[in-house]
């Protein structure tokens, strides 16, 4: 049961992770006076963001799974 969830639920976080917003971002900064550290900050922030939204997912899951009886 699990595997089907996360496996309904990965095409939407790929659409969202993917979504025009980030890349216009990345356009603009790619565009400003200091390009290089810029997008290397945004591309840490972006990372660390998804990691912590994955991770705090994640624990919801299990807990609401544990609450559940599975």
């Amino acid at each position: 049961m699990e595997t089907s969830l996360i496996a309904s639920i990965i095409p939407p976080a790929v659409a969202v992770a993917l979504s025009p917003m980030p890349i216009a971002a990345l356009l603009l900064l790619l565009l400003s006076n200091k390009a290089r550290s810029n997008s290397i900050s945004f591309l840490f922030g972006w990372i660390i963001g998804l990691g912590m939204l994955i991770g705090i997912s994640i624990l919801y899951l299990d807990q609401a799974s544990a609450a559940i009886g599975g």
